[in-house]
């Protein structure tokens, strides 16, 4: 008998094709986002409430910004690029920049610093993107004032060792402050992360800046936040491991036993 017998075949081509699906073109990708609603100043009182700190803003300004790249032959101008700012640290700022093959966006608003970049195999493509805010201030009084603020970036894709297509992540966070007696301090953070080694990483923090007023001088300063990220497919052929689309387990399983019910019935058809 041959009952069932070329379904059954069939089926195991099926099982064989869905195990050799192509898979999508691998990518790069990279994202950092800085928390601005986690953005905090804590005043301290040194004076006993006589003199207590007061702390203001002088200026404020922020920034989003965003560009992709694709090559074409022959040259053409997809090349898309935006930037937008604004003289406050509250506005929504939003770019949205794309390519055939690349995708570069930021974000600024009044709770975060987003920026988010990815590249495609398949040709040489790029972009990049960048959210940030910067701005001065006074500290008038004795006492202190700590400004804090969090942060997060992650990159994945890329092969190992692989200097040719990659993703970059970056934060950068800096505050100084100065004295009319000329004291002063200063603080920068600055960690920029790559995915050369093929695994998918993720990194978080906290800035801590700590602001003294002696209560008879006026304390200047600056505080800014950047979050970027950056990819780069500059070796299409090259572009590390492409993962196929996976086959459940069940279905091999059931691909194993079909196989040995058809080897089992052939025999008894042949004795």
């Amino acid at each position: 008998m041959k009952c069932l017998s070329i379904p059954a075949v069939a089926a195991l081509y099926a099982l064989c094709a869905v195990g050799s699906l192509p898979s999508a073109n691998a990518s790069v990708v990279a994202s950092s986002t800085i928390d601005w609603s986690s953005f905090n100043i804590q005043l301290i009182d040194l004076s006993n409430g006589t003199n207590a700190p007061a702390f203001r803003w002088t200026a404020q300004s922020g920034v989003a910004n965003s560009w992709a790249f694709v090559w074409t032959n022959p040259p053409s101008n997809d090349y898309p690029n935006q930037s937008v700012t604004a003289a406050d640290f509250g506005s929504a700022l939003t770019t949205d920049t794309a390519t055939t093959l690349s995708q570069s966006r930021a974000t600024r608003n009044a709770d975060s610093l987003d920026s988010h970049s990815q590249s495609t195999t398949g040709n040489y493509t790029n972009g990049f993107a960048t959210a940030g805010n910067s701005g001065s201030f006074e500290l008038s009084g004795n006492g202190l004032a700590i400004l804090t603020l969090d942060w997060q970036h992650s990159v994945s894709g890329g092969g190992e060792g692989d200097i040719y297509n990659w993703a970059n992540a970056t934060t950068n966070i800096y505050a100084n402050y100065y004295g009319s007696d000329g004291a002063g301090a200063n603080k920068a953070v600055l960690v920029s992360t790559n995915s050369y080694d093929a695994v998918p990483q993720t990194r978080n923090g906290s800035f801590v800046f700590v602001i003294s007023g002696d209560g008879e001088h006026l304390v200047s300063g600056s505080f800014g936040a950047t979050a970027s990220a950056r990819t780069m497919i500059s070796r299409p052929e090259d572009s590390g491991p492409i993962n196929p689309v996976p086959v459940p387990a069940s279905a091999w399983l059931f691909g194993t036993m079909l196989l040995g019910w058809l080897t089992g019935r052939r025999r008894l058809a042949a004795g």
